[in-house]
């Protein structure tokens, strides 16, 4: 049995009557995420249930390696259970409209059909009495092998639907740091492939050193060589009060 623990975020202080809350909500939860106990979730407070949104266990963070990059996503198993316990399974979605492509695709082992799927779907779901609503798009790419058929890559997608739904009432708050920075490397990773096809050099990273040197040049300078450099969005902000 996995050791889930949920964490919620720190307040600055919690009358006792809200400790208890918390405490019952943290019990219920944990029960249900390890044990598949279900209870009458809509006895806890509402702004209780929403706290478990945020922090999400280390067991449903996975990875994809994408060009050397470590890209944080939650598995959807546990943003599926997080719906239901928030809304205490008063939630939904309706598919409007879905698409799959069949793709011959070159691999290092050959060519392989690839399935894009992709879907679009209204989702809805009941925090206390109000139903909030979002018109969700999502998609998958799977190849075909005899465990894989074109219905289970638009399965993924809805899946992943799901998952997106979640994120925008708040789940894996704590992911957003983490993932902003995963996507700029990989942004930056193409960036240089594409500066590389036409023939020119990658632009620079520079280190917390390195950075603080090139503050330290002449205006001209600066602005004659930040086209061949790489920067992070915290040098950016420190450049432009360099250079305001």
């Amino acid at each position: 049995m996995n050791n889930t623990k949920t964490k919620t975020s720190s307040a600055v202080s919690i009358t006792k009557e809200q400790k208890i809350e918390l405490e019952q909500t943290k019990l219920a939860v944990n029960k249900y995420l390890q044990d598949n106990v279900v209870s009458d979730f809509s006895l806890l407070p509402v702004a209780t249930r929403m706290t478990f949104l945020q922090d999400v266990p280390k067991q449903f963070i996975k990875e994809r390696d994408i060009k050397n990059v470590k890209l944080p996503y939650i598995d959807h198993f546990f943003a599926e259970r997080v719906l239901n316990f928030i809304s205490n399974f008063r939630w939904g979605s309706e598919k409007l409209d879905s698409t799959i492509v069949e793709k011959e695709v070159k691999t290092r082992n050959g060519v392989k059909t690839m399935f894009e799927a992709t879907v679009e779907m209204k989702m809805w779901i009941y925090i206390g009495e109000n139903r909030i609503e979002r018109y969700i798009a999502s998609g998958h790419n799977a190849y075909e092998n005899p465990a894989t058929t074109k219905a289970d890559a638009l399965q993924s997608a809805i899946s992943k639907a799901n998952t997106k739904f979640a994120r925008q009432l708040g789940l894996g708050a704590d992911l957003n740091a983490k993932e902003s920075n995963a996507y700029d490397k990989i942004e930056q990773y193409y960036e240089d492939v594409e500066l590389v096809g036409k023939g020119e050099k990658p632009r620079k990273k520079l280190t917390d050193k390195q950075f603080e040197h090139f503050l330290n040049q002449t205006d001209e300078y600066i602005e004659e060589k930040r086209h061949l450099v790489s920067f992070t969005p915290e040098q950016e902000k420190k450049l432009e009060r360099r250079l305001s």
